[in-house]
């Protein structure tokens, strides 16, 4: 299984712009966390491997919530992450 920096990218974007829900997002990044358990997880550019890894862990808990209706993180929140994983 692939991962790509662009695809981080992307799924940032898709989170930003709500065009995926914040569980969606955390599906996708525990889908990837699997395959990178049972040693199936190729970064694309292998250079990248720790900022694509980080976004992953990041992403895989975006659907945390504070109460019943509000998550603990916000769009701020992740333009931050965005800006701090330089992508």
């Amino acid at each position: 299984m692939n991962i790509s920096k662009q695809e981080i990218i992307q799924k940032f974007e898709e989170l930003i712009s709500n065009d995926l829900t914040h569980e969606d997002i955390v599906a996708w990044a525990l889908e990837k966390q699997k395959a990178e358990d049972i040693g199936i997880l190729n970064y694309i550019p292998l250079s990248e491997k720790d900022i694509i890894w980080n976004a992953v862990v990041y992403l895989a808990c975006v659907d945390l919530k504070v109460n019943s209706y509000e998550y603990l993180h916000s769009i701020e929140n992740f333009l931050e992450e965005k800006e701090k994983l330089k992508i």
